[in-house]
């Protein structure tokens, strides 16, 4: 076996000084280069047609939900009035009567104890 004094210490890779000096002053330039140019603000094409291509979408939505067909108010007119045409209950004959004063003091109607028969 090698003994660890036998083993050469250096580094794996070796530049030279005047590489680094040359890679330092190139990529200077190139920072000082591209500092100097304007920076453009390009809207691609796919871009402008995607923005398009949804507020078009949104807007066809959009309409098509803001309309409401009168067939569909028809129908609901004819559940109501079926509603209102039903039979009520004592219950709801009883609610029917209540004024808006009486109504709001059900809610705060307790019952301490329910008698027993």
């Amino acid at each position: 076996m090698k003994q660890f004094e036998d083993i050469k210490k250096q580094m794996p890779y070796a530049e030279s000084e005047d590489y680094l000096e040359k890679l330092i002053a190139s990529s200077t330039e190139n920072a000082i280069a591209r500092a100097k140019q304007p920076k453009a603000k390009v809207v691609s094409m796919r871009v402008i047609a995607s923005i398009a291509a949804s507020i078009a979408f949104l807007v066809t939505v959009g309409l098509l939900y803001m309309k409401v067909p009168e067939r569909q108010i028809a129908l609901v007119q004819q559940t109501e009035e079926q509603l209102i045409a039903a039979d009520n209950g004592p219950i709801d004959d009883f609610l029917n009567t209540l004024s808006d004063d009486e109504a709001q003091l059900l809610a705060y109607y307790d019952i301490d104890e329910i008698p027993e028969y």
